[in-house]
């Protein structure tokens, strides 16, 4: 609809505020505020982004907030009705997904010890994702893997 969403830092709170304008920049029109940096997605009905290390999503108006996962999200993609998403639980590193609602929640994979999933790209029936391992110089490794996802 020719709108821009985005985060716009407010530099008298020193908060971050999600913001909706026009792409010639004008109506600008803050929708949320004191939201965590990163990242903001948007469908045709809602807008997913974090607040307090939680995901929320609201309407494209800034109505009807409410959260979606409590869990520590450090990176997801939207696909079709899911959401793609990395997770930390206790020491383990995590791929799950769950409805666009927060519902259904499916956990796919969980790392090795001392590994991290990093990023990850969903692609019809494939999770194509990267990997962070220690290794004996205690630099960091990255591996590119890929998945089938046969779930329902």
């Amino acid at each position: 609809d020719d709108y821009i969403y985005c985060l716009e830092h407010d530099s008298e709170e020193n908060k971050e505020n999600l913001v909706k304008l026009k792409i010639n920049g004008k109506k600008k029109e803050v929708l949320a505020r004191d939201v965590n940096n990163g990242t903001i997605t948007t469908t045709d009905k809602w807008i997913y982004y974090y607040k307090n290390t939680n995901l929320y999503r609201m309407k494209l108006d800034g109505t009807e907030k409410n959260k979606v996962s409590d869990k520590k999200i450090s990176y997801y993609q939207i696909d079709g009705n899911w959401i793609y998403y990395i997770y930390k639980n206790e020491n383990s590193s995590n791929i799950a997904r769950m409805k666009l609602n927060g519902e259904d929640v499916q956990r796919i994979a969980k790392a090795e010890e001392n590994t991290e999933y990093d990023s990850l790209y969903v692609k019809g029936s494939k999770v194509y994702y990267v990997v962070s391992k220690l290794n004996e110089a205690f630099d960091t490794d990255y591996y590119l893997y890929k998945m089938n996802i046969h779930l329902h």
